[in-house]
């Protein structure tokens, strides 16, 4: 098989995988929803909306529309910055703090009972090969980095 469609068929898989609605199945909550409480709860428990979507790499306003349903849900809340009127401070409530930790335990149940369908050599092949793939991804972000700063390098 041609590196080329050998490269493709890892392509079609990566997004076979990535096109799972793996969180709304496992734990009712999409994608962008478990990042943001993922980034409180690393962030100390509240971030300012700016921050999170400098975090996740996404638009403002795109986090405040996640945000507005998670408040609804009583996961956080909102809190004008008294410091700066212009910031919003969104914390994490207890109740968004134990729908994390109860989701965490549901995805990670779901990734043990799929993965244990997998022989301990193929395990440790697959671990290999991620890591792998995840410096690559790594190298070729800097690369794209540097490009857009000007210090030269190729595209494919």
């Amino acid at each position: 098989m041609a590196r080329e469609e050998v490269l493709k068929n890892v392509l079609d898989a990566e997004l076979k995988v990535r096109r799972m609605k793996i969180l709304p199945e496992v734990c009712a909550m999409g994608a962008m929803e478990f990042c943001v409480l993922s980034a409180l709860e690393e962030g100390g428990g509240s971030l300012f909306v700016s921050e999170i979507a400098r975090l996740l790499n996404v638009t403002t306003p795109n986090v405040s529309r996640v945000l507005k349903g998670m408040e609804a849900d009583g996961k956080v809340m909102r809190e004008i910055d008294v410091l700066d009127r212009r910031n919003i401070c969104v914390r994490l409530t207890e109740g968004g703090r134990e729908f994390l930790c109860e989701s965490l335990q549901s995805v990670l149940c779901f990734f043990k009972r799929a993965l244990l369908r997998l022989s301990d050599e193929d395990l440790v092949s697959y671990t290999g090969l991620l890591e792998k793939v995840s410096d690559a991804y790594e190298s070729e972000l800097r690369g794209v980095k540097d490009r857009k700063q000007g210090f030269g390098g190729n595209d494919v």
